[in-house]
């Protein structure tokens, strides 16, 4: 009987303090499971919980970035602590919209777009290179003599197996970022924004990345083209038999979902 009124579970850190083993490290500030906890958080706050609500929280969360739900609002954050104009700010007000829309990856009509196609593909391009820029400390232990060091991928992105967002870097940037705009409540003891905690120095690398990525997408003036392959994020079915079953679209897939009411004791 949590004091918050719900209990959360994605394949998190499961209790406070709990260290991963030394060959898993998706443990930290931003995981999946937050794209659940911020659902429970606000229907528990709002009362009255129900199934149907419940699995609607579940079916919005699916189609999250957690990339969007997390990274993005602390990137947004350091860019806007000094003057923006030009590119960038076009940039910035897509990607606010975006999250104030709850940062999905959502085809509602099934024209093979996504609803928020060029914050999509921004995101999908700005990641990487945020990685690039911004930790150079992680990076250059990637590969050593020929041998990558790194205890996990950069990023668990949307695939054919469904699951997603489960390890990556998403953490490291996150506090990085909260770090040099002094808002992080952990912040690292050696992990530094672009290999310093000076919020100019990060936010002039973040501001680098950010014009990277909208070069590689072709410029701010063709943003209405920019585009995203949904097809790479389907979910693909193993057929049984002689048929073959069609891709659907991208969520989040766990491995089981149940819904359960208790209306007595428990």
């Amino acid at each position: 009987n949590p004091p918050r009124g719900y209990l959360a579970s994605w394949n998190n850190r499961p209790a406070r303090d709990w260290w991963a083993a030394d060959a898993h490290a998706p443990y930290g500030s931003a995981h999946r499971n937050d794209i659940l906890d911020v659902r429970l958080q606000q229907l528990v706050e709002e009362g009255s919980v129900t199934r149907a609500r419940m699995v609607e929280a579940m079916g919005d969360a699916a189609t999250v970035d957690l990339r969007g739900q997390e990274i993005v609002p602390a990137a947004l954050a350091l860019l806007e602590s000094a003057p923006v104009t030009g590119d960038q700010d076009s940039a910035i007000r897509l990607m606010q919209d975006w999250v104030a829309n709850g940062a999905l990856r959502r085809d509602r009509d099934g024209d093979g777009n996504y609803d928020e196609e060029a914050a999509v593909a921004l995101m999908d391009a700005w990641y990487p290179l945020m990685i690039d820029i911004l930790l150079p400390q992680i990076t250059a232990v990637e590969d050593v003599d020929g041998q990558n060091l790194s205890l996990m991928g950069r990023d668990n992105k949307p695939g054919a197996g469904g699951s997603a967002y489960n390890n990556g870097y998403y953490g490291y940037l996150e506090r990085v970022l909260e770090q040099a705009a002094g808002t992080s409540a952990s912040p690292y003891r050696a992990l530094r924004c672009a290999g310093s905690n000076d919020l100019a120095t990060c936010r002039s690398a973040l501001a680098n990345s950010l014009n990277q990525a909208i070069a590689e997408l072709g410029g701010i003036a063709s943003m209405d083209s920019w585009n995203v392959d949904e097809t790479q994020d389907q979910i693909q079915h193993r057929a049984i038999g002689l048929a073959s079953v069609p891709a659907i679209h991208w969520q989040n897939r766990p491995t089981f979902q149940q819904v359960v009411e208790f209306t007595g004791h428990r």
